[in-house]
């Protein structure tokens, strides 16, 4: 709850300076499928039932009857994604390398998963104020 708004504040401030390149930047994937899967597994058997969401923000939505549905595990999962291959682009990056990984993953938060982020926030404040166990899990 606390890092998802600050996480969206960080990546919507990124002002990398513009690329000389023609083609945009790309990030490598480095995150493999089983790692993913792992963590969201976890998180998946840490929320149960809570996992899944009605999602309104689906761009299938208003083409559609019934609700659609959406994981917390995966959202966070694939926004941990993003990250982890930003960071492990840029660890032992050039300079002009990483200049390149900001401004892809600027892009992608623009286009993808700034909304993610956003959405994310509305099913964990209902678990988190309307829960009734009281735990430290946010």
């Amino acid at each position: 709850m606390r890092l998802l708004p600050r996480i969206y504040i960080t990546a919507s401030d990124l002002k990398p300076a513009p690329s000389l390149d023609e083609e945009p930047p790309y990030i490598d994937s480095y995150l493999d499928e089983y790692h993913y899967e792992s963590l969201r597994s976890a998180i998946e058997g840490m929320l149960g039932q809570d996992d899944v969401y009605l999602e309104v923000f689906e761009e299938d939505m208003k083409y559609s009857d019934t609700p659609i549905r959406a994981s917390i595990s995966e959202g966070l999962c694939d926004i941990f994604q993003v990250l982890y291959n930003f960071v492990s682009s840029v660890r032992d990056a050039a300079e002009s390398q990483i200049n390149d990984a900001l401004i892809a993953v600027s892009e992608d938060f623009a286009s993808f998963w700034s909304q993610k982020v956003v959405n994310l926030m509305r099913p964990l404040n209902h678990i988190r104020y309307n829960s009734d166990e009281d735990d430290d899990m946010f």
